[in-house]
């Protein structure tokens, strides 16, 4: 996932945000790996946070998406800082 933060999401919220991503592998079962972080600001224009989650199984990527923690800190503290966002699923072969 590649997100953009909405003009004035303050650091306060962008700090909560990482705070609530950082607690989903221990809240949701089926996460492979998590990882997830701001961008350095290297280039222009870039998104301003990228994670990648991995799973076993495009079920477990179900669960976790539509998982009460997963949900309600999704919409707590990500959706009022929320722009632009890119996803992409796939599978490893």
């Amino acid at each position: 996932m590649l997100m953009q933060f909405k003009d004035g999401a303050t650091e306060e919220q962008i700090d909560a945000a990482l705070e609530g991503l950082a607690t989903m592998p221990a809240k949701v079962p089926g996460i492979l790996r998590y990882e997830f972080g701001l961008d350095l600001k290297l280039v222009e224009g870039n998104p301003g946070l990228a994670l990648v989650a991995d799973f076993a199984s495009a079920e477990d990527w179900r669960s976790y998406a539509s998982h009460p923690e997963h949900v309600a800190m999704s919409e707590a503290v990500i959706a009022p800082i929320k722009g632009d966002m890119t996803r992409v699923q796939y599978l490893v072969e």
